[in-house]
């Protein structure tokens, strides 16, 4: 069985990601948590946050909070990442 991640770590990524709105690499991010997790092991967190679509994956290279939907960020050539937008209405 795998084991649980705590929902803590997740939300330091993403709160260290939230800061920087021009994105950041996977090593800036592990630089920039407190008690960062092996570098695979933080790999497996950002693809876990992309996975619950508390981040959005476009390309490879940096992860930021930018506020745009998946479609907007060009079928993934911007090498970015970024927290989905909240529906308006």
């Amino acid at each position: 069985m795998a084991r649980r991640i705590p929902e803590g770590d997740l939300r330091d990524i993403e709160r260290v990601v939230r800061q920087h709105p021009d994105g950041l690499t996977v090593q800036q991010i592990d630089d920039a948590l407190p008690s960062a997790p092996a570098r695979r092991t933080l790999q497996y967190r950002l693809r876990l946050l992309v996975s619950r679509r508390r981040l959005v994956m476009a390309g490879t290279g940096a992860i930021g909070p930018l506020p745009c939907t998946p479609s907007d960020l060009g079928g993934g050539r911007s090498g970015r990442a970024s927290r989905p937008r909240e529906r308006e209405g």
